[in-house]
């Protein structure tokens, strides 16, 4: 289909294509969202989580799926639910890293949800992955162990080797606590790495550890 709605002033502007069922991808400027596809029930719900969406005058379609959808976007949430810029961490001098709000403590058999935001601050020329690992004490590299885990490509359909300087990559994860975990203070780290099974991205700031991965939340594990 022919969408007929781009202005003289958006003609510069990069486009860019990602499925919101896998992440988000947030314009620090006015961005325009078209959503051609069936089976993104939950982009409005899930995009209006991080900007204020309001409907393109006269550019959805009169059809029985009101396909294509057009979508406006001014503006954004992040700093109001995401860690600061200033504070994040900071991998290969590359993409930083920022997180949202975790519980401060939980139960054996739940199932945390975790918001990871990635910003490319200088380019980056390989496809890279991210994950969510739940520590104790002592740490893995301290001779402890690696109690839960989530990986993920980061944003599969748009990968960090053409992001833009100007954007913010928003993904989810799910971090699941073993049933058998022993009631306790935990750490969930954060980090990044070469997909699929690569090298993990040194941590340059504002720590370096010898895990490569930065401490996002201390947890406390509930008695069962």
């Amino acid at each position: 289909a022919n969408i007929a709605f781009i202005q003289l002033s958006q003609k510069n502007r990069h486009i860019s294509g990602f499925s919101s069922q896998l992440c988000q991808v947030i314009n620090d400027q006015l961005a325009i969202y078209v959503v051609v596809s069936e089976f993104e029930p939950a982009f409005v719900e899930t995009l209006s989580l991080w900007t204020p969406l309001t409907t393109w005058p006269g550019a959805n379609a009169e059809n029985a799926l009101n396909l294509p959808a057009v979508y406006r976007a001014d503006g954004n949430f992040l700093d109001a639910k995401l860690s600061r810029w200033d504070e994040s961490p900071l991998f290969d001098e590359r993409i930083q890293l920022r997180y949202s709000a975790l519980p401060t403590a939980v139960s054996p058999g739940d199932e945390i949800e975790i918001w990871l935001a990635f910003r490319a601050i200088n380019p980056v020329t390989k496809v890279v992955s991210a994950f969510v690992h739940l520590y104790g004490d002592p740490l893995p590299a301290e001779g402890g162990q690696l109690w839960a885990q989530s990986d993920s490509q980061i944003c599969e359909p748009y990968p960090a080797t053409v992001w833009h300087p100007d954007e913010t990559i928003l993904q989810q994860f799910r971090l699941k606590i073993p049933e058998e975990l022993a009631a306790g203070q935990y750490e969930i780290h954060a980090g990044i790495y070469e997909s699929p099974a690569g090298a993990r991205l040194p941590l340059t700031g504002p720590i370096t550890n010898p895990l490569n991965s930065y401490p996002i939340a201390q947890i406390e594990i509930l008695a069962p």
